[in-house]
């Protein structure tokens, strides 16, 4: 009985150690939000201040869990265009955003990833998902951004992940 408890209790020790390895911290910051393409319904600055809350705290959420501690992710998001569109001609509600498969998300951004001062990873591209409405998505149906963070988990996933682990 004890050697069972023993193993579980090495097994959680080394869960802990491992998952504190790893909490790489991320700096993210909006330039000119204002002229974003979609960041927010109609305009409604209060709804947009909280996607770009939302999506930094999704950028740094994944440095946490997925970048070694000594690692710092500067992220500049220069475009939002969300996923799906607000259609106002139809009778539902106007917050109501139509998935399509032409309205995808996509997140134009500058990234620097550092390990001390020696540069990992960097460069400004457009992060998108024209096939978002195809994938199985883990995040919850009543998230609002559920298909924008599934396309950063990706883009994070093999551009700093992959990409990093491949170059060493």
């Amino acid at each position: 009985m004890w050697r069972i408890l023993d193993r579980w209790l090495l097994a959680l020790l080394m869960a802990g150690l491992s998952a504190g390895a790893l909490a790489g911290s991320a700096h993210v910051s909006f330039l000119n939000p204002e002229k974003f393409t979609d960041i927010g319904p109609y305009g409604d600055e209060r709804e947009a201040a909280q996607n770009r809350s939302e999506i930094a705290r999704h950028i740094e959420r994944l440095a946490a869990r997925k970048l070694p501690a000594d690692q710092v992710l500067e992220v500049a998001v220069l475009d939002v265009d969300l996923a799906g569109n607000f259609e106002p001609w139809h009778f539902w509600p106007r917050d109501v955003r139509v998935m399509r498969t032409v309205t995808w998300p996509s997140i134009k951004l500058r990234y620097v990833l550092k390990q001390g001062e020696q540069v990992l990873a960097g460069g400004q591209e457009t992060v998108s998902d024209m096939a978002y409405l195809d994938h199985i998505n883990s995040y919850s149906s009543s998230d609002p951004l559920r298909y924008d963070k599934r396309m950063l988990d990706r883009w994070f996933q093999q551009r700093l992940i992959e990409r990093t682990a491949a170059s060493r």
